[in-house]
């Protein structure tokens, strides 16, 4: 399971302190992320590897940096914000679980 650590935006593209929280990796769960937030919020995407993945500025895709990802989180958001489909739960992974994979064996 990839995992993507999520930080507020208190400036323009500049994550902040530490992760709001840690979500799933796919394209569905990034997209219902953004559609549930705050319509004033603006997030970073890390990747589990500290390379940051997308911007969002409030309920839109800001800046997705792997052009490959484009399409498919266009796909899984634009439904959402025309209201023809749902936004489902977002799916979290709890900090203990991600602090577990990173420990040394």
């Amino acid at each position: 399971m990839e995992v993507l650590a999520v930080y507020e935006c208190l400036k323009f593209r500049q994550p902040s302190g530490k992760p709001v929280c840690f979500i799933e990796d796919a394209s569905e769960n990034i997209a219902a992320f953004i559609m549930s937030v705050e319509d004033f919020k603006s997030y970073a995407f890390i990747t589990e590897s500290d390379e940051v993945k997308l911007f969002s500025m409030g309920n839109y895709l800001d800046l997705v940096f792997n052009q490959e990802d484009l399409p498919r989180l266009q796909a899984a958001i634009i439904p959402m914000q025309m209201f023809e489909k749902e936004i489902p739960e977002v799916k979290y992974v709890e900090e203990n679980i991600i602090y577990d994979m990173f420990q040394p064996m």
